[in-house]
Order: structure tokens, then sequence, then C-alpha cells
């Protein structure tokens, strides 16, 4: 997930370097702390009939500043940092080395850390662009150093989001994560020679637990038919005290967008947990984010996690690809594919996820969508701008990255026609109504109305016959293809109302007798409409004429101008004579609340949120209509004049 990731192919290099006898010392300073430092495991219970539970990694800054001479002339050089930051994206041409007169910004001595699974460096900035500095380092794993790694800026949140807004001026780099690595050197070069403000090193502990080693097991047997198994937040120990917002969603998904985390790949099963606790303490911590960026995880051994919060069925806005977070989804593979392809069993778990959940939006995986740029730093592309790319794409297609990787990205292809393979199990949305949008009866004389007010209406020769009560505006619905049907409000992509089913190839009809059937492949009925009460819910249709709308404050007054009919602010409808006290009232107290004469003949009170306060319960009379009478009485009348309802 970097932004203007530069490979860094040395010539002639060696992958492994200096032995553990450079290692140092860490400066004098004590390192801040943040959470528990790597707080223990219950020691109850074995690793086989361990519970997940809540694991907190402790987070550690240490300030950066100055050079260490010594260290500087005798570590192995780091790559010229001015061939770093002139390097295009997805190059592979080698790169020299710094040379003495090249003197870094920053330059530490090899630091000698508690066991770590994330670090990388963060700074503030306030210029509203990806920053210019160039940060290297190398970490010590098993006794043994590495390759010096560019670590490119973190992109990731769109401009205005809840996460760009958590992390207001910080600016932080991608985490190099590790299962083992227990030392780190950095090197920081910056154009001006000076360094930012607020440089600081962040590492996150490699805090374990016992429950590691079966969280995949568990998935799998809470997997359901259709899905496939995917560890849990709960199952991978997510400490949910750490996120600072609440998901957001997009009206729905066209494109899965491919990443990798840059880490080693030799990490063992049970360290994958523990990698992706790293990963979202450093995204929350040190990005600044208020939760974990990607959507989903996988792991080279075919392991699928669930990342940001929000529902994995559901389109949830991640922190993934800058500019290009509405309408997509990321997965990242845990590794580094600059030249390392992903094993078997992870493109395996790539296609699956991706195929199921581009599936429940009706989507192929095989086929071409345009996203709509936000703009932003990461990408090069403007605010606005219609991008045509693949609906299995790499980060890369979106923004200034090399993301995922060099030996990775051309078999982006080839995932796409394994991930349609999912379609046949998952197949895609059967139907979706978008709001005003209607599904009639073969003769016509029922419809279903996805109505502009949010609810989902079936109506009749009559009037209306069956509500979901959905009152939300600007809602729509979809018959998913796993099975079931929902109505999403498109605000924050949370369900309004659903038939809870599930099933494979289901389809809906409007049949002529005014039921709707929602019909599995099989042709099992899923779900009806016999059997519910006529009008389960208040319908709210304003395609018809309002007889009356009173917002709160206003008045309707008797011809006379003897009686008052006042919907007041604080929610409570109430009629008034020209002198003393109320006369009548719903004594419902609901600030903001609203009067409207409905089309179908029912009188309501609606909260601002759409929802029912108060209702006269007055359903198939179309063209009903209030009077405040002379006698000062509130009377509801049908069309040819006979009462309906008086006070």
């Amino acid at each position: 997930m970097s932004t203007i990731r530069r490979t860094v192919v040395a010539a002639g290099a060696v992958a492994l370097a200096v032995a553990t006898s450079l290692g140092a010392a860490a400066p004098a300073g004590a390192m801040a702390t943040t959470g528990s430092a790597g707080r223990a495991p219950a020691a109850a219970g074995s690793a086989a009939t361990a519970a997940p539970h809540s694991v907190s990694p402790g987070v550690h800054r240490r300030p950066l500043a100055g050079v260490d001479a010594a260290a500087l002339s005798t570590t192995p050089p780091a790559f010229d940092p001015s061939a770093v930051s002139r390097q295009a994206p997805a190059s592979t041409a080698p790169m020299g080395r710094a040379s003495v007169k090249q003197r870094p910004t920053v330059f530490t001595p090899p630091l000698d850390l508690p066991a770590f699974g994330a670090a990388g460096v963060s700074w503030s900035d306030t210029s509203g662009r990806a920053a210019d500095l160039v940060v290297q380092v190398r970490i010590r794993e098993h006794g043994g150093w590495s390759e010096w790694q560019d670590l490119g800026v973190a992109d990731g949140a769109d401009p205005g989001s809840a996460d760009s807004r958590a992390a207001g001026s910080r600016i932080a780099t991608e985490p190099i994560t590790s299962a083992s690595a227990d030392g780190l050197q950095v090197r920081v070069d910056s154009p001006s020679g000076a360094a930012p403000t607020g440089l600081e090193l962040v590492t996150v502990d490699r805090a374990t637990s016992t429950a590691d080693a079966q969280a995949g097991d568990a998935a799998a047997q809470a997997g359901t038919a259709g899905r496939p198994a995917i560890v849990t937040r709960a199952q991978w120990g997510a400490d949910e005290s750490l996120r600072t917002c609440t998901a957001s969603y997009s009206s729905t998904i066209k494109a899965g967008l491919v990443h990798h985390t840059v880490n080693s790949n030799s990490y063992t099963k049970a360290d994958s947990a523990a990698l992706v606790r790293s990963i979202y303490a450093y995204h929350v911590n040190g990005n600044g984010w208020c939760d974990m960026g990607y959507n989903f995880l996988v792991d080279r051994y075919g392991q699928i996690f669930e990342g940001r919060a929000g529902g994995v069925d559901r389109p949830v806005v991640g922190a993934q690809a800058g500019g290009f977070n509405t309408n997509t989804f990321g997965v990242s593979g845990i590794g580094d594919f600059t030249t390392a392809t992903p094993a078997s069993a992870m493109l395996a778990a790539y296609a699956a996820v991706i195929g199921w959940k581009l599936s429940l939006h009706g989507v192929d995986p095989q086929a071409k969508t345009v996203l709509i740029s936000g703009g932003g730093p990461y990408t090069p592309y403007p605010a606005g701008t219609a991008v045509t790319v693949r609906t299995t794409s790499g980060h890369r297609d979106v923004d200034s990255t090399d993301c995922p990787g060099d030996a990775f990205y051309p078999q982006l292809t080839t995932l796409g026609t394994q991930a349609a393979r999912y379609l046949t199990t998952s197949s895609p949305a059967s139907l979706t109504l978008s709001a005003g949008q209607t599904l009639d009866s073969p003769d016509g004389r029922y419809r279903l109305a996805m109505q502009v007010d949010g609810n989902l209406v079936v109506y009749g020769p009559s009037g209306a016959v069956w509500a979901a009560g959905s009152t939300m505006p600007a809602s729509y619905f979809v018959v998913q293809g796993d099975g079931n049907a929902v109505v999403y409000d498109r605000t924050d992509g949370s369900p309004r109302w659903a038939s809870n089913t599930s099933g494979t190839s289901s389809h809906l009809e409007m049949q002529n007798d005014g039921n709707l059937v929602l019909y599995a492949g099989s042709g099992a009925v899923l779900w009806d409409t016999k059997g519910y009460a006529r009008h389960p819910t208040v319908m709210f249709d304003p395609t018809k004429t309002f007889v009356m709308a009173l917002a709160p404050g206003q008045v309707a007054t008797s011809p006379n101008q003897g009686y008052r009919l006042a919907m007041q602010p604080d929610g409570n409808l109430v009629e008034y004579g020209a002198t003393g006290p109320a006369l009548w009232a719903t004594a419902t107290f609901v600030a903001g609340s609203r009067l409207v004469q409905q089309g179908d003949g029912n009188l309501v009170v609606y909260s601002p949120e759409n929802r029912l306060v108060w209702s006269s319960a007055t359903f198939d009379n179309p063209g009903a209509f209030t009077v405040l009478t002379d006698l000062g009485k509130v009377t509801l009348y049908r069309m040819d004049g006979t009462v309906l309802l008086t006070t």
C-alpha cells in the first residue's frame, strides 16, 4: 500500500549483509509507549482450546534526529536517495548506492528493539501533498540484517474522509512488517537537509495470542454457504478500542483493488493473526487513520482476514487507495511480491474473496468499470476524473505506486478469471431498484415500488398492499447474490430492511395475485408477502399529492380562524381554540417532527429521520383529506365526503 514506492534492485547486491556485531545500544532517551506493551495472552488454556480474545500490541515512538557518524561509516551503504526519489513506479532498473558526499538528514545506529511486528516513520506536514522525504530502513531477523528497504509514504485515505480528519497533518511511511525482527536501522534524506517537524520512529510490538493458531479453523467452522471462510476481527483479536470512527459506506461496489503489505514471505501460519494486528495498530497509531486501511487481508496459507470494521458483506469505505476508496474494496496479501510471486493458496484466497464480494453487487471480476477520482496527493488523477479500470485491478492502476509488486501485477488478469469461478456459487445480484424504480406483475395490476422516501411498497388496484417500512430517503433495493433481499440506505450503506434469507441464483417475482415472492434457484420459496399484516407500517408516497403538510412550527387554521392545528417544534401535534388550553394533541414529543397528509389517505407525524411517530391508520383511501372545521374538530374525510376519522 505504498505511494511512489520505488523498487530497489541493487547492482550486484547481496540480500543479507552485515552480522549482528554491528548492533548497538539505542541512543539515550526513553521511547514513548502507547497501549499495553505487548500484552501477554491469557495463561489459562492450551493452544488447542484457546478462545479468541482482544490483543492490544504496545506502540512505541522514538524521536529521530541527527546522524550517527560511526554507524554511517561502518554500515553498508543505503541506496542513492536521489535515484530512489527519481525512480518511476514499477521500475526495475538497478540503483546505485549512496556516496559519502550524500550526507543524510538522519542516520541511526543499528537499534536493538523489543520484538516488533511493524515499524515505520512518521512526521507532521501541512503542505497537503505527498512528502519529498526518502526513508530507508533495514531490519534484523534471526541474527542477520536485511537489505536496505525504501519505505514510501503510505497513501490510503481520501481527502475529507474521517481517516484524513483523524490523521490531521500527520504523514507516515508504509510499515515494514515482520514476524521475527528485533533490530532496525533508519536513514532519512530530505531535499532541504532539514528534518520535518515531529519526525519519529513508530514501532508496534509483536503481541501474540494462544488463539492465533486456530483463527483460520474457527473461521472455517463459522463459514456460510457461498461465502469463503473469513477470519473475523474478533477471531484475529482486534482491539476495538483503537478505532476512532464508525464505518462509512459506498452505495455499491464496482471493483476490487489488489495490494501487498511488503514484508517477509517466511512467516508461519500462526504468525498471520499477529501480523494483521500489527498492521491495524500501525494504521491507527502511525498513519493516524481511524481503523485498518484494507478491507481484507490474505496470507500465504490461504487464510482470509476481515480488515476494516463495518461488515464483510457491505460496501465499507476503506483507506486503501487514496482518491479511489469509494465504490471499491482493497485486499492485501501479507508479503512482498516485488520479485517473488504469491503462493498458490494465497492466489486462491484472493480469487475467492474478490469473486464473492463482487458477486454481491452483480459485478463480473473479468470486466471493466469506470471509477471517479476523489483527487488528493497520492493519485495522478485530479478530482472528478473518470478512470476506466478492470474490476480486478492493482493498486498501481489508480495511485502512484508499484503495489502489488512487479511479480504479482502481471497475474491480475488470471486472478480475475479465477475469481469469476465463484460467480457460479455466489450468483450476481438479480435485481436492483434505485429510488423511483418499479417492478410490475405480468398483468400490470400490482407494482413493487422503491419509493423516493425509502419505503419499499407493493401497490394493487386499491392502494398499498404491503410495505417494508424502510422510510429513509434515497434508499435502494437489491436482491443479492447470496439470496438476501435488502433495502440499503444510500447515505451510509446501512440496511433498512432485509428478507434475511440465503440461497443461490435467487430471483424476485411480482405475481398477478399481488404476492411478492423471492425464489431460490431450485424453485423453493425463500420469502414472500403472504400472511403478512396488510399494513405492517405506514406508507409515505411522495409521488402522490399531499392535501396537507405542516413543517415544525407551521399552523393550519379553520375557515373562521377560531381554531389552529399546530405542528409544534417539540414534535407534538396540538389543536388550539381561540383561547384556553389545548383541545386535542397526539402527545408525541419528537423534536423536529412534521405532519403529512399522504396520498394513500393516512395522516402521519414523521420524525426528522422519517420514522413513524403517530398515524391515523386510515389506509387505502386515496384522495382522503383532513379539515380543521369551524366546530373545532380535526376531521379526516374520504373523497366522497364521508367521515373517516374525527377528534
